[in-house]
């Protein structure tokens, strides 16, 4: 499924696009809801998440680049850190980050 979401880039597009193409979301228009506002974007920032990926995956050649079991160890470590934060935004309904006393 996440190859084949990842090869749809662009609205129905199947290639992939070229390097050094920049994925942009497209503005509102306005008779657009939140549902269709939501998946607009979710869809262009998952693509970009998902070629930031690949991007990182294409290190792991050892042919061309040396690291170490800790390197992967705090790459891994720091993705999954991240998909947590992401899972819990959307389990609160918004992002947790900062401090702000309650008002009484």
């Amino acid at each position: 499924m996440a190859q084949t979401r990842r090869n749809q880039i662009v609205r129905g597009a199947v290639n992939p696009p070229r390097r050094g193409v920049r994925l942009v979301e497209q503005p509102a228009g306005q008779d657009e809801t939140k549902r269709d506002r939501f998946i607009r974007l979710v869809e262009a920032r998952m693509d970009k998440a998902l070629m930031a990926l690949d991007n990182l995956r294409k290190l792991a050649d050892r042919e061309y680049y040396d690291f170490s079991e800790t390197d992967t160890r705090e790459i891994d470590v720091t993705l999954r850190s991240e998909i947590d934060r992401l899972q819990e935004s959307f389990k609160a309904g918004r992002e947790i980050r900062g401090f702000k006393l309650r008002r009484e």
